[in-house]
């Protein structure tokens, strides 16, 4: 995933889905390395995330939007 941001000139991940807190552990393991990269990260969510879960995320994102 980061790679083919990289190749597109993507400065920008965005995790959203259904509910994309059921996919956190697959998203920070993208995030940390987008960081890594250069690329922003951002968590599109219904606003339904614990403190953890929150914690968990929160060194890898950019931003974050509750719908």
């Amino acid at each position: 995933m980061v790679a083919f941001a990289q190749r597109n000139g993507a400065k920008l991940i965005a995790s959203s889905y259904n509910e994309p807190l059921i996919t956190t552990e697959w998203a920070v393991s993208i995030f940390r390395l987008a960081v890594e990269a250069g690329i922003k990260c951002v968590y599109v969510s219904n606003g339904n995330a614990t403190p953890e879960v929150l914690d968990y995320l929160r060194p890898y994102l950019s931003a974050t939007r509750s719908t």
